[in-house]
């Protein structure tokens, strides 16, 4: 991952490399196993909250990743249906997209944030009527808290999606040149963000 993105910054610098480390299909064969096996679990749950109508950080990635993987492989593969000057490979992009995810999801969750979403229900056993009620006022709280943040990421999802839609949109119509090549970039890269965001302020420990 690291050698193809560096590569790739290297190529956007306008500086000169040997033909074969510019080669998009070396860059796609090491990107696909990122795409299809390291992100795979990123895929399935965005998948699920997009079929459930319930956008998350994850089907944020998801989307910005296949997005750009498609139209690089597209530039590969079929690249005369592609305007000139937008043969862009963007495979890095989408391997770095992964890296990033993968990182955030190894800080760990809040437990409480966790017990709520799991639903456990702590019995105050052999403990004080008062000391029951307390852990009932936390776990309510926690609850609360857990249902909020989720609300917020599906707003915020959602607004991300119109958003890069319309990103996309507007640079095809009134972007610089290469537009398609730029408009791909721009609206995954507000994608990125958006779920990198996220899935951080879903990792962050409650007040």
């Amino acid at each position: 991952i690291i050698p193809t993105f560096t590569v790739t910054m290297l190529t956007f610098g306008g500086i000169t490399l040997p033909h074969w480390l510019t080669n998009p299909w070396l860059h796609a064969i090491i990107a696909t196993p990122v795409m299809f096996y390291c992100a795979a679990p990123m895929h399935n749950r965005g998948t699920a909250a997009l079929r459930n109508r319930t956008p998350n950080a994850d089907s944020l990635l998801s989307l910005a990743m296949t997005v750009v993987y498609v139209y690089s492989l597209l530039a590969c593969v079929v690249s005369w249906i592609i305007p000139a000057g937008s043969h862009n490979q963007y495979f890095a992009f989408a391997s770095m997209v992964a890296v990033l995810s993968l990182a955030i999801s190894l800080i760990e969750q809040p437990p409480m944030a966790k017990k709520a979403s799991e639903g456990d229900i702590p019995i105050a056993q052999s403990q004080e009527t008062q000391e029951a009620q307390q852990s009932m006022d936390t776990l309510i709280q926690a609850n609360i808290t857990y249902e909020i943040r989720t609300r917020v990421t599906q707003i915020t999802a959602t607004m991300t999606m119109v958003i890069a839609v319309w990103t996309f949109a507007l640079w095809l119509i009134f972007g610089l040149q290469p537009k398609l090549a730029i408009a791909v970039l721009i609206s995954a890269t507000v994608l990125t963000v958006a779920g990198l965001v996220l899935q951080a302020y879903d990792r962050l420990p409650s007040r």
